[in-house]
């Protein structure tokens, strides 16, 4: 029985798929891998969506995608790759959730890198022993007319490996992303088997990872986020660095306003603060359109007549602002002797309504 010993301590794990050694391009032969069983590979991979795990639309119009691998069928993965990014062309940002993701084809890497430059691009070397460099561009033509304009925030861990850590130091290094979570794992060598005697098999990196831009790689370090988070929080803190930046860019009037509602929201939803019920008795009542303020011991609630009598929990924001739903905050508004006069609603598409408060 063979044993596998990984003598490149720092890295666990393979960093690209097991036939990068042979074939850094990845389809180049086709043919004798599925003569080897690749066909069964394929299989798998089609059985898993090629690794792709969600595609899904955020709250204020934010991409979101997660893939845990970079399998190493490209051809065939297309179709997948280009539907989920077709999905998410209409965000205004896009978050990449690589939290999960341990690595894989370089192939597939490229091909991930050109749904977001308009011309190609060099993004990354990969040198052997004989330095000779296999060199790896991004091609528009690969992303089928699909070309990726919003920010990308690229979501980390410490388990992001390999080709992972590629894509997120590469789009990194030439500023078309930023990263947000924790500094990932660090492999940067691919490893490769190698028989050394007597039954042994040894992983020993046959190549070196090598970016145009920084001259070096991410070996041993890991990529460091531009926005440190727990990994666990990446997401929010990625939420919270756009909606930030955007709500300084913005011109003012909706599009501010828009920004800034998201902002509250995320800073609501993550204190999660109470209020005590005392401070609460002067919301109670019935606004215009039948929106019923009232408290109870687990909290302060409105039923909406307009939403089907729908009962909502309100979430403290500040001061007298609170979450109503998922499209409207609140803002109670006093008169001159003080007394709850009626609400302000902010919704989310940066529009403000009033209702009164019913006699």
């Amino acid at each position: 029985m063979a044993l596998f010993v990984n003598f490149n301590c720092l890295a666990t794990h393979m960093p690209y798929s097991p036939g990068m050694a042979r074939d850094l391009a990845d389809t180049a032969h086709m043919a004798e891998r599925r003569r080897v069983g690749d066909s069964l590979q394929l299989n798998n991979a089609r059985s898993k969506n090629f690794a792709f795990t969600k595609a899904e639309i955020l709250p204020g119009n934010i991409g979101y995608l997660k893939f845990n691998g970079f399998v190493g069928f490209v051809d065939e993965a297309r179709p997948t790759i280009t539907g989920a990014f077709r999905f998410l062309a209409h965000t205004k940002a896009i978050m990449i959730d690589l939290r999960d993701n341990g690595g894989g084809s370089p192939a597939m890497l490229s091909q991930i890198e050109s749904y977001f430059f308009p011309v190609k691009t060099h993004m990354n070397d990969i040198i052997d022993r004989k330095n000779d460099a296999q060199i790896f561009w991004t091609d528009p033509a690969k992303a089928e007319g699909l070309y990726l304009q919003q920010p990308v925030y690229i979501l980390t861990s410490g388990h992001t490996f390999s080709a992972a850590e590629d894509f997120s130091y590469a789009m990194q290094s030439v500023h078309r992303a930023v990263i947000v979570g924790d500094t990932t794992g660090g492999g940067a060598h691919p490893v490769g088997p190698v028989p050394v005697g007597l039954g042994f098999v040894a992983g020993i990196p046959f190549a070196r990872t090598l970016n145009p831009y920084t001259h070096t790689d991410w070996e041993g370090i890991g990529v460091i986020p531009d926005v440190p988070a727990r990994s666990a929080g990446a997401l929010e803190a990625a939420e919270k660095a756009f909606f930030t930046k955007w709500s300084q860019t913005a011109a003012a009037g909706p599009e501010k306003a828009q920004a800034q509602w998201q902002l509250d929201d995320i800073a609501a939803r993550q204190s999660q603060q109470t209020r005590d019920s005392a401070s609460l008795t002067p919301y109670i009542g019935t606004d215009q359109g039948g929106l019923v303020f009232y408290t109870d011991p687990s909290g302060f609630y409105c039923r909406n007549a307009e939403r089907g009598n729908s009962i909502f929990k309100l979430i403290p924001i500040s001061g007298d602002k609170f979450i109503l739903d998922e499209n409207v905050h609140v803002e109670f508004t006093k008169d001159d002797k003080g007394n709850v006069a009626g609400i302000d609603m902010w919704w989310n598409n940066g529009q403000k309504s009033y209702k009164a408060k019913g006699r």
